[in-house]
């Protein structure tokens, strides 16, 4: 296995999803910083080839959870008596959204489309009367210097940021110096799915670990990404 990515898979956070949402809940009730990446081997790659990236991968103050069969598998080579399974950055989406209802939480949001924003918040809105949207920023309107200073002053318990890999981190660790407290995440397409705006993959092709194929299929634009962070990930992870 490539050195530098054996470093990078050690920073990983190996615990079922059960165990790191309830991490998840203390931190929240404690108001600890944390800043979460839901890493598949493309944002692993990026970490590798982009040093603001991989300082924000490796920061003391960053979770990095498991989303991508590839980091699984590459994972349960290197840690083969641990039961590592995968924690995508939707399920942790919603995880999030049902504690924010359920503690009366305050949630901000900067990323994605206005009509998917719009859409997300109208659906949301709904289903968790008892979340308090204290900050919700297309990302195509305002700028990082606009959307930083909002969240500063915003209060927001949950942070969701729906820019893409690696601008949403980058964001993030930025922000993260301004506030006393929030659980920060970077979701890149959630909001497109939990807006309906997209189909996320039927069951059995997530149970399947087929879900980047349904990708691939839905958006065949993804598969040049495909082959410059997956395949090239999996040949320095196996040799």
């Amino acid at each position: 296995m490539d050195r530098n990515i054996d470093i990078l898979l050690g920073h990983f956070n190996l615990d079922s999803p059960k165990d790191f949402y309830d991490s998840m809940k203390k931190y929240i009730d404690q108001n600890i910083k944390k800043c979460i990446i839901t890493a598949n081997p493309e944002v692993v790659m990026m970490a590798l080839n982009n040093a603001q990236m991989k300082d924000v991968f490796v920061s003391k103050d960053t979770i990095v959870i498991p989303d991508g069969i590839g980091v699984v598998s590459a994972l349960r080579k290197k840690y083969p008596y641990k039961n590592i399974c995968r924690n995508t950055g939707i399920d942790l989406t919603l995880f999030l959204l049902e504690y924010a209802n359920e503690k009366r939480l305050n949630v901000g949001i900067y990323g994605a489309h206005e009509n998917v924003l719009r859409d997300f918040l109208c659906k949301y809105t709904e289903e968790y009367p008892n979340i308090k949207f204290v900050t919700y920023l297309n990302g195509y309107r305002y700028s990082n210097e606009y959307a930083s200073e909002q969240f500063a002053h915003a209060d927001a318990d949950i942070i969701l940021i729906a820019l893409g890999t690696p601008k949403q981190e980058l964001f993030i660790s930025r922000v993260m110096k301004n506030v006393d407290k929030g659980i920060f995440v970077g979701i890149g397409g959630s909001l497109d799915v939990l807006s309906g705006h997209k189909k996320r993959a039927p069951y059995l092709w997530i149970k399947f670990n087929l879900e980047w194929l349904y990708r691939i299929i839905s958006e065949p634009r993804r598969l040049k990404r495909f082959i410059q962070n997956n395949v090239l990930f999996m040949i320095k992870s196996i040799f």
